[in-house]
């Protein structure tokens, strides 16, 4: 589900803004469909931002404290696209509301960042192996 609200109106990832009619659609969709194995937020990343900016694709997984980090699926997801030589990082999230709202409701969900810096080509690719990911999991 594409989103064009400008986060500067209303940064639809922070609980303030869960009654936006993208996340109140968003959470109609999941309910209203059994078949919603996985949430993946995307979003993109400057490649200038220091933490960030080494990697391809950065995951934040709001994993609950106390529980395993990172959840079994982002690790999984994460050795997926480690072995086809994509530089990939796994960071502990936080406040990545609509991630908290998904997992609240049941959903399995997960943020994934993608650098900016990124050519045409490396983007195709990063997106094809998450694309073949989701299907090998989610079907």
């Amino acid at each position: 589900m594409p989103v064009d609200t400008p986060r500067s109106e209303c940064d639809l990832n922070r609980s303030g803004c869960r009654d936006h009619p993208f996340r109140v659609a968003l959470r109609k969709r999941v309910a209203q469909s059994p078949r919603v194995g996985i949430v993946v937020d995307v979003h993109s990343f400057d490649r200038r931002t220091p933490t960030f900016s080494p990697h391809e694709l950065v995951v934040l997984d709001d994993a609950p404290r106390g529980g395993t980090f990172p959840t079994p699926y982002v690790a999984s997801y994460a050795r997926f696209v480690a072995q086809s030589k994509v530089d990939v990082v796994v960071i502990r999230g936080a406040g990545n509301d609509i991630v908290q709202e998904m997992r609240g409701l049941g959903v399995p969900a997960f943020l994934l960042e993608f650098n900016e810096g990124l050519s045409q080509v490396r983007m195709q690719r990063l997106t094809g192996l998450t694309a073949k990911w989701l299907k090998a999991h989610v079907g």
